[in-house]
């Protein structure tokens, strides 16, 4: 009984991290209670609610979470530009979030769980160490009226607004560090996007929103200009969790039948995998290989001039859905696919469901829900999209 309350409170599945969890708010509870330290939500915070003038959203989670978190940032420019926002997140996402047009401050602070970096644990934790205490410094000097702790799942930032002194903390229960929050909202059970945006209500902020990914066409590097086509299909086949990848095979098989049709293939990635995966398709299917040329404003320039982009379960989806691109997605059932499908119209997601996902942190070696995707079933999805 214990461990179904557990389940329906928190976004993990092993036993171990619920129980995990469990005892950590536990814990800050006591420590809550023991030295009142956080801002009561009394009358005199009232104005903090219906008027903030800072607002801090938090999402240490990877580029694509970050990608989806912009829309949340539109929504609080539309209602009031005068806001001043801050962002903390992990430096992967610096490139899109500090010199983002709605984001005022950005903090860097990489969760060691979260540090996809080929450094050790021990490097991982002292730097998030070292981070945690410059956005503890720099977020208590701006004192923020808000703080939103955007992401549901562990590991999160709760400690950190709570120490901050920021006076009204606003976020989701399953995430853990529930009693350090001033509003706490339920376990979420949408699409990602309107999770996010539905902390918003808590300050009037109510309202759809769309991704906000903007591109600096002066800051073009000479490989992009030098190397885009004019019409192409751009293949993202690389992703941050490698379960979550399609076989190299029916990645070449496809290319080649794209190729046969007379399109041009474009293949971008990021990092020494994504990289060699990118290499060894471009070479069997006379694409055009762009891994690890380009940063992130080229491959949204990119992403914005392909007639059709395909790519597994990553950053390229919502990237295109910010930038109203057709976008197919070759979907694993690790996650909830209906979660983190890309928002808009323009998005086609082929998975296999299967009743055992989501499955999280335990995929089967089988993965039937990816593996049952065939080429010809990319190639019936992206047929459809161009002729639309």
């Amino acid at each position: 009984m214990i461990f179904q309350y557990l389940k329906n409170r928190y976004e993990v599945r092993r036993p171990a991290a619920l129980i995990y969890l469990g005892l950590a708010d536990c814990f800050w509870w006591a420590l809550e209670k023991l030295c009142r330290l956080k801002i009561p939500l009394l009358s005199r915070n009232l104005e903090n609610i219906t008027a903030p003038k800072k607002i801090l959203l938090v999402n240490g989670a990877h580029l694509g979470d970050l990608v989806i978190s912009t829309a949340v940032i539109r929504r609080i420019k539309e209602v009031n530009p005068q806001v001043e926002i801050g962002f903390v997140a992990g430096s992967w996402g610096a490139d899109l979030l500090k010199k983002h047009p709605g984001v005022d401050h950005f903090y860097p602070a990489n969760h060691w769980r979260l540090n996809r970096s080929a450094t050790s644990k021990l490097s991982k934790m002292i730097l998030y160490w070292q981070q945690w205490w410059a956005a503890y410094h720099a977020i208590r000097k701006e004192q923020y009226d808000v703080a939103i702790l955007l992401n549901s799942f562990f590991p999160n930032f709760a400690s950190l607004l709570w120490s901050s002194n920021c006076k009204l903390t606003i976020g989701y229960v399953s995430s853990g560090g529930g009693p350090l929050l001033n509003i706490c909202l339920p376990k979420p059970n949408q699409s990602e996007q309107v999770n996010q945006l539905q902390l918003l209500n808590a300050v009037n902020m109510n309202g759809p929103s769309s991704s906000w990914v903007e591109i600096n066409q002066a800051q073009l590097s000479k490989v992009i200009q030098d190397e885009l086509p004019q019409k192409f299909i751009l293949l993202h086949p690389g992703t941050g969790n490698p379960h979550k990848e399609w076989p190299i095979e029916r990645w070449i098989t496809l290319g080649k039948t794209l190729s046969e049709e007379g399109h041009t293939l474009v293949l971008t990635g990021h990092g020494d995998g994504e990289s060699t995966l990118c290499k060894r398709i471009a070479a069997e299917v006379n694409g055009i290989d762009l891994s690890n040329q380009i940063n992130l404003n080229d491959w949204c320039f990119a992403i914005q001039r392909a007639d059709v982009i395909i790519g597994v379960d990553s950053a390229a989806g919502h990237i295109a859905a910010a930038l109203e691109k057709p976008f197919i997605g070759i979907y694993s059932g690790i996650g909830e696919v209906a979660r983190w499908t890309p928002s808009g119209n323009k998005a086609f997601v082929l998975t296999h469901a299967m009743p055992c996902s989501p499955c999280h942190t335990r995929p089967c070696m089988e993965r039937p829900c990816l593996l049952k995707i065939e080429p010809k079933d990319v190639l019936t999805a992206t047929h459809r999209m161009l002729t639309q």
